[in-house]
């Protein structure tokens, strides 16, 4: 005897609220649009559409979604992470945006494709910058903060040895140092987000 799982219930009873409006003659109320958007993969399956010709390799996305998961370059994408999200977009998401008609999946050729019915979407994804380019500020982002912590690492750990001439800041002068590489990265960070300095 099947049981359904509390998960599983909640999934079908969101399709039965959630549910195709065909009365809207192809238009897809917010609800609808938010239900599409809610994940991630499916945000940047369209959104890669989006910044392409509007027809990508079901391969090529899987691998630049996995990448952006990742936070890494696409040649460095494992076999096993591409096949995770190739499995999740063959099996869910795409088959759930045909549903909506806001994509179509040539399954012959393996190539996704947007439709028209993809402009009920855009002001929803669109951003100042693709996915791709955010994450890769994010991960320079990473890189400084992570080499100021080790600077002010080895800071700390001269000056609590006593070697060279770091061992002549005082405890203040060194608290100084350390807060003002991190205050300077900060406002740096704020700049290059938004685009000019405070």
């Amino acid at each position: 005897m099947y049981l359904e799982t509390g998960e599983t219930t909640r999934k079908k009873q969101m399709k039965r609220d959630i549910g195709r409006d065909e009365s809207n003659n192809g238009s897809l109320s917010k609800d609808e649009i938010f239900y599409l958007l809610q994940n991630s993969r499916r945000r940047q399956a369209l959104q890669m559409l989006l910044e392409t010709n509007g027809t990508v390799e079901m391969g090529e996305m899987a691998e630049q979604i996995a990448a952006w998961e990742q936070g890494i370059a696409v040649d460095d994408i494992q076999s096993e992470q591409r096949q995770r999200v190739y499995i999740a977009l063959y099996q869910s998401h795409l088959p759930k945006l045909v549903e909506y008609g806001l994509v179509s999946y040539d399954r012959s050729h393996g190539t996704v494709k947007q439709t028209p019915e993809i402009d009920q979407v855009i002001s929803y994804l669109q951003d100042k910058e693709s996915t791709g380019q955010r994450d890769g500020r994010m991960q320079k982002w990473i890189v400084v903060y992570g080499a100021i912590t080790g600077v002010s690492i080895s800071l700390i750990g001269l000056a609590w040895l006593a070697i060279g001439p770091i061992s002549l800041l005082v405890d203040v002068g060194l608290g100084l140092v350390v807060t003002l590489l991190y205050a300077s990265a900060t406002i740096a960070m704020i700049a290059d987000e938004y685009g000019s300095p405070i």
